[in-house]
């Protein structure tokens, strides 16, 4: 074995040789290992939208929020001729361009008062785990983009090899009286490698354009996410709104059916009505009683559906304004061009698309770049510090030590000119992917454009139904105080009387469905033209405010 003190003073004089050469190592690692952080490419938390304004060199009109089409020529040149076509499509109706705006999101502390629903918005951005799902694959893909980068910068590693050996080898004993020499090394190489591309035709820089258009994609991924609750969360608002006002139609209806019943009881009292009428009135009082109760169910099951699109347990204790005094539009936008317009520019999935196709056409640049030349710079720095000391022979030698630096520096070419078809059939899978991310953009700014035109055709009809479903609600109670009356009076019958009080119970019914659902069709036109980018989500459309949606705030 390599005796104690050879060890100690091979350690000492390792120690005194190594000591620069591994601070020069520490700080350098040190001065690097910041570098090439791309995380705050992402959305800044996962509780709001993202404004690519902020990030991007998107050209943004006025009051846009941070929305628009990207500036790119190449990246817009499909969407172009949708637009161009809708302009078309306007000037031939002497419609002029829209711009449109939305306002900021404010944050909103938690209370116990009832809250409204950009409050419950805001609180399920904060506790949905969709968020904060998007958010995270959109930090991802940023620090993607450090990493992609890191390859243009010197690539420096850091190694170091130590050990020791003992080496037994027979010998004469002519020569050595033990008949065998015994060797015990033990030796240390520290070394850096340094790494740099020089020139590669391009590849690098298309794949950091691939990762940056595939981060910008996410972000608008991540608002798209945040845009979808927004819908969830107000489709889930006006449902229970609806819910608790056909329950509360239903009370009314317990009401109405009792008081038929004591009508029918005190005039059968006063020999004015038959035990037919009594027990007629009575069955009709105990149905809508069965009927209280089915809403009841429907009630709560709306009410777990709000609190599971906020992202908070059934058992949450929740209290929410009415919507029932928000004021519905007088008319709709009448200009579906400008909508459509309006959608193309904003939405964030159509966006996304556009920053996909980016990625996939730096994708195809970048396979057709790897089969050209790559120059690289290659050294590396290498200490030697070694002992040896030889046991056996009569007269013992001192050890044999050694510290010296090695080193080397080299020029590399390399040039792929044969593998198999690898690299060639990389190619044709990114073109067949560009090709499939223009398709995929061409598909989707249809069904945005059909979507928009359903939204708005939705709302018309909503509109004109809570207008008609108003009208039957005040005829129908009217009718019915007016038959209750004349039947507790002795000079109506029952049966109109009760035919009178199901009436008032069904329209009542249908003016709360048609009320929410007037609203809920209003917040899907907004969302169908990505203007859904805030909590308080009130939007305008048009430039003489006929149109307002303002949902319950």
């Amino acid at each position: 074995m390599v005796e104690s003190s050879n060890w100690k003073s091979a350690a000492t004089r390792n120690r005194r040789t190594g000591l620069p050469f591994i601070s020069s190592l520490c700080f350098v690692l040190a001065a690097v290992s910041g570098c090439h952080d791309t995380s705050d490419l992402a959305p800044s938390a996962p509780d709001h939208p993202w404004h690519p304004a902020e990030q991007t060199g998107l050209k943004m009109p006025p009051g846009s929020d941070g929305f628009a089409a990207p500036a790119s020529e190449q990246t817009r040149r499909k969407i172009s001729q949708s637009l161009s076509r809708l302009d078309q499509i306007a000037t031939e109706a002497g419609i002029p361009s829209a711009q449109q705006g939305t306002a900021p999101a404010d944050n909103v502390i938690i209370s116990g008062k009832k809250l409204s629903l950009s409050e419950l918005i805001d609180i399920a951005e904060r506790h949905n785990p969709q968020t904060r799902l998007s958010w995270e694959q959109a930090r991802q893909n940023a620090l993607a983009v450090g990493i992609s980068e890191a390859t243009l910068a010197p690539q420096i590693t850091a190694t170091l090899l130590a050990g020791g050996r003992r080496t037994v080898t027979a010998m004469p004993n002519f020569l050595t009286p033990k008949g065998y020499m015994a060797a015990n090394a033990a030796a240390a190489f520290p070394e850096i490698q340094l790494s740099y591309l020089l020139f590669d035709f391009g590849h690098t820089r298309a794949t950091i354009d691939n990762a940056k258009a595939l981060s910008i994609a996410s972000n608008f991924d991540f608002t798209q996410a945040h845009q979808q609750l927004f819908m969830n969360v107000i489709n889930a608002y006006y449902n229970h709104e609806a819910s608790v006002a056909d329950y509360e139609a239903a009370e009314e209806s317990v009401r109405n059916t009792h008081l038929l019943q004591v009508s029918a009881e005190s005039r059968y009292a006063h020999g004015e009505a038959t035990i037919v009428d009594v027990t007629l009135a009575r069955s009709n009082a105990a149905n809508a009683v069965f009927q209280q109760d089915q809403k009841r169910t429907s009630e709560h099951s709306s009410r777990y559906a709000l609190l599971q699109a906020m992202g908070l347990p059934p058992d949450t204790n929740l209290s929410v304004v009415s919507s029932r005094d928000t004021h519905l539009p007088q008319q709709i936008p009448g200009d579906v061009s400008r909508l459509m317009r309006a959608s193309l520019e904003r939405r964030p999935d159509i966006l996304s698309d556009l920053y996909k196709m980016d990625a996939a056409a730096a994708a195809t640049r970048a396979a057709q770049k790897a089969m050209l030349p790559k120059l690289q710079l290659s050294a590396n720095v290498e200490a030697y510090i070694a002992e040896q000391k030889v046991y056996g022979y009569t007269q013992s030698a001192p050890a044999s030590r050694v510290a010296q630096p090695n080193g080397t520096v080299a020029v590399q070419l390399s040039w792929p000119l044969f593998q198999g078809g690898s690299l060639q059939n990389q190619l044709r899978q990114a073109q067949s992917r560009e090709r499939t991310q223009r398709a995929t953009l061409d598909k989707d700014i249809l069904a945005a454009e059909q979507q928009v035109a359903n939204a708005r055709d939705s709302l018309g009809t909503s509109l004109s139904s809570v207008h008609s479903a108003a009208m039957a609600r005040d005829s129908a109670q009217t009718a019915f105080k007016a038959a209750s009356a004349s039947y507790a009076a002795g000079v109506g019958n029952l049966t109109d009387a009760t035919q009178a009080q199901a009436q008032l119970a069904q329209a009542t019914s249908a003016y709360a469905v048609s009320h929410a659902q007037a609203l809920m069709n209003a917040a899907a036109l907004a969302y169908a033209t990505g203007a859904l980018t805030s909590a308080a989500g009130m939007e305008t459309f048009g430039d003489d405010n006929n149109y307002v949606f303002s949902p319950g705030v």
